[in-house]
């Protein structure tokens, strides 16, 4: 998964007349939060993180953080744990970034993205989806967007469990391996027959 830049800078003003001092100025105010450490209030550009949220699914993109503090500079790895959006305009409101703890593992959730149409699909069967995120855990440095699974060889009756996803190495899927994922059923289940 690609690494984004992203720079930040300490929110001083906390609290709702802060965070609307930054929205004026064109600026998200969010935190920084995770284990072993003190969370910390920051601002980041609202252009910049537009750009980063149209480019695809944002949750857990990894993120290497540039802090400014007053007189230092300071380096994270992070993901985007949340961003509160407006209702109605769609402007993002405040962001939450998980600080990733170095060398120790992490539980997070992936979407499943289907590939293919299944070949039962042109003998009437219907392609039905039952699992479309998984929970993995591994470490930061292995996270992936997504885990795909493609469905072209499915005949009518056939299934794909989670055994038979292909996961990262270095990553482990909380799931039972018997679970399923996708399967093709025929017309006569479809109707309840």
């Amino acid at each position: 998964m690609e690494v984004v830049e992203l720079a930040a800078e300490v929110r001083e003003v906390v609290g709702k007349s802060g965070a609307r001092k930054c929205r004026n100025t064109k600026k998200v105010p969010g935190i920084i939060y995770g284990p072993k450490m003190h969370s910390i209030p920051i601002v980041i550009d609202e252009k910049r993180l537009l750009s980063l949220i149209t480019k695809g699914p944002y949750k857990n993109r990894q993120i290497s953080l540039s802090i400014q503090k007053p007189g230092k500079l300071q380096k994270m790895e992070c993901f985007i744990k949340e961003i509160q959006f407006h209702p109605i305009s769609g402007e993002p409101l405040h962001i939450d970034l998980y600080r990733v703890p170095s060398g120790k593992e992490i539980r997070f959730q992936v979407p499943i993205r289907i590939l293919g149409t299944p070949l039962g699909s042109n003998k009437g069967g219907e392609l039905r989806i039952f699992l479309d995120k998984l929970w993995i855990s591994g470490l930061y440095k292995d996270l992936v967007d997504a885990i795909e699974v493609d469905v072209s060889n499915l005949e009518i009756g056939n299934s794909i469990l989670v055994k038979d996803l292909k996961v990262p190495e270095g990553l482990k899927v909380e799931h039972s391996p018997l679970e399923v994922v996708a399967s093709v059923v025929g017309a006569t289940e479809n109707s309840g027959s």
